[in-house]
């Protein structure tokens, strides 16, 4: 019995230690839109690591941005230069207004209900493939799914 809750425990462990990606979601395109953002929630793993790059069948680039004030107090969006840090076991949420997946030349309207495949670059875990959803174009969060 011993043994068995020993393998457990170290299935447990070792799950907790990689880097998951959950929650990842899209809004829905205005008409004319020819980008898009992807949102999610990265929880790191047992080690530092950095989200380098990202890429998707639904538009012709993707870029790691950020949310920054410049000088006027006005708020831009630019790539994140050398990728985003994702600290050991901490949870980094990826949201409007702040860090995102900027989905370049959409090569046709994200609609509500559709799903797509993303797969984001790690420096230290690799590639990982996820699915997005689509949801409303107001959508602020997760949880505002239907």
């Amino acid at each position: 019995m011993s043994r068995w809750l020993c393998i457990l425990c170290c299935s447990a462990v070792l799950a907790a230690s990689e880097l998951a990606i959950e929650r990842a979601w899209a809004r829905a395109s205005l008409p004319g839109a020819e980008a898009g953002a992807v949102y999610a929630l990265i929880r790191g793993g047992a080690r530092d690591d950095r989200l380098v790059a990202a890429s998707s069948p639904v538009c012709a680039h993707c870029e790691v941005h950020e949310h920054v004030r410049d000088q006027r107090g006005l708020m831009q969006m630019r790539e994140v230069a050398g990728g985003l840090a994702i600290p050991a076991g901490a949870a980094l949420e990826l949201q409007p207004g702040g860090y995102h997946i900027m989905l370049i030349g959409l090569h046709q309207p994200l609609r509500v209900g559709q799903r797509f495949p993303l797969t984001l670059q790690f420096a230290q875990a690799g590639p990982r493939e996820l699915t997005v959803e689509v949801l409303a174009p107001w959508a602020m969060s997760w949880d505002d799914r239907e």
